[in-house]
């Protein structure tokens, strides 16, 4: 009996392994939809898009704004007054950027006033650099810009997680976006003036300015959740607007 009964369950195995694989292929074989391509009409804009757009536009058209109107008081200042004009103007301005300093410090409050005072600390505080470079005549070449600005991001870098409050971060962040502004202010306009490779060069910083701008603008609509991200994204509008403003006055004026 035992003879007989073994060889029957892999008999019957057989077929049924068999039936199974061919299954297995039919599954494998039946055809895949084709991927359907991208449709933009699905794109969903976020509910909450008038306030992202005011919130990080806001900040970044006050930033502009306030570096525009800066740099155009300090030829009528120094025409007007001399050198006495720019030394109460200086101590103007850095009372105010001290004056914000502290309140990106403080631990009350929310994020975004302190992230907002940061901000204009860095603005008022490199304005208060240049005019103090304007009345001492120092005049540092692209070398020494450069390693002066290496020497502050490594810094900054180091001690931007274990020790910098936020506050603190913005205000770096625009003290060197600003300080790398007038140094492209300060060089490539004057060595883009009848020199093809430089002119070229110019140029394309503002084609490239101008696309950061499209992207920071798509970051702060689609991505920018929080409050804090969209004032990140107010820094890179602000800065990718003034260089692309930069190359369009030096191409229409």
């Amino acid at each position: 009996m035992q003879k007989n009964l073994s060889p029957e369950p892999a008999i019957r195995q057989e077929p049924l392994e068999a039936a199974n694989s061919f299954n297995a292929d039919k599954v494998h074989m039946r055809p895949q939809p084709a991927a359907h391509p991208l449709d933009l009409r699905h794109l969903r804009l976020p509910k909450d898009l008038t306030t992202r757009l005011s919130d990080g536009l806001i900040p970044a058209l006050l930033l502009l704004a306030l570096t525009l109107m800066m740099d155009m008081l300090i030829q009528p200042i120094h025409t007007t007054a001399n050198r006495e004009g720019l030394l109460i103007y200086l101590s103007l301005v850095l009372a105010m950027g001290v004056f914000a300093l502290e309140k990106s410090t403080h631990s009350r409050g929310t994020e975004s006033p302190r992230a907002i005072a940061g901000m204009v600390a860095g603005q008022f505080f490199w304005h208060s650099l240049y005019i103090i470079q304007l009345l001492g005549g120092i005049n540092l070449d692209a070398q020494g810009t450069l390693l002066i600005l290496v020497l502050i991001t490594l810094v900054g870098t180091t001690l931007w997680k274990p020790v910098l409050p936020l506050g603190v971060k913005f205000f770096l962040l625009t003290f060197m976006a600003s300080w790398v502004n007038r140094f492209f202010i300060n060089h490539s306009v004057e060595q883009s003036a009848g020199i093809d490779l430089y002119a070229g060069l110019f140029y394309a910083t503002g084609f490239f300015a101008l696309v950061g701008l499209v992207f920071a603008i798509a970051y702060l609509i689609l991505r920018a959740e929080f409050k804090v991200q969209r004032l990140w994204a107010a820094l890179g509008i602000w800065q990718a607007a003034l260089v692309t403003l930069i190359v369009l006055l030096k191409i229409f004026i």
